[in-house]
């Protein structure tokens, strides 16, 4: 809070005017771009878009509920509250494996659900299979996440047809990035199959002026 509250300071020093609201929409108006937003319209002659990315979500019953309760998406960020304890770790591709391998800083036991087969590279999937604290448990999809007294205590997942039980302490989700994009679905600026925003070399959108 202290870094953002600074970084705030030293943009408005320099003139910059923090406004709070959703941007809805992006038109082009010719020499200005309207930005249909949750406060009122904005004109600009020129718009940086930097909405960044959000984590996708496995969408099963308790991941909400038990969100920053047992349910993590940053390994750096909250591994170090997992000293000495078991852990389960959902995803198969390169971010995945880095997590559930910095992971072993502290856990001393964990699972990694890989709903089909590992995409990693041939390094990590090789490092993976040689740290005895990590377990890979492959075609097996993540069903349920379950708690008790507000803690995480098991996930249940299913392999083969057969549901399994992995008792846990704490769930870390690595299943990719999903880009903050929805709001430009409705205006003219293309996106990638993804959802990325296309630019040109200059990191400028096909709309003249949005970058």
């Amino acid at each position: 809070l202290k870094l953002a509250d600074g970084l705030q300071k030293q943009a408005e020093r320099f003139g910059a005017e923090i406004r709070l609201g959703e941007v809805l929409k992006i038109e082009d108006e010719g020499e200005y771009k309207k930005l249909e937003t949750t406060d009122g319209d904005i004109y600009a002659q020129a718009v940086l878009i930097a909405t960044g990315s959000d984590y996708k979500k496995l969408g099963i019953p308790g991941e909400a509920e038990y969100y920053a309760r047992g349910v993590h998406y940053c390994a750096t960020c909250d591994g170090a509250f997992y000293r000495d304890k078991h852990l389960v770790v959902v995803g198969g591709g390169n971010s995945a494996a880095q997590e559930a391998l910095f992971l072993t800083r502290y856990a001393t036991k964990i699972d990694l659900l890989v709903r089909s087969k590992l995409k990693a590279s041939d390094v990590l999937i090789k490092e993976l299979e040689k740290n005895e604290k990590i377990t890979i448990h492959l075609g097996t999809t993540t069903d349920e996440i379950v708690g008790k007294d507000g803690m995480v205590v098991r996930v249940v997942g299913t392999k083969d047809g057969v549901k399994t039980d992995f008792p846990t302490d704490g769930v870390f989700v690595f299943v990719g990035l999903l880009p903050n994009t929805q709001f430009l679905e409705s205006s003219k600026i293309k996106l990638d199959d993804i959802g990325l925003i296309k630019t040109d070399q200059h990191l400028q959108t096909n709309l003249p002026g949005v970058f």
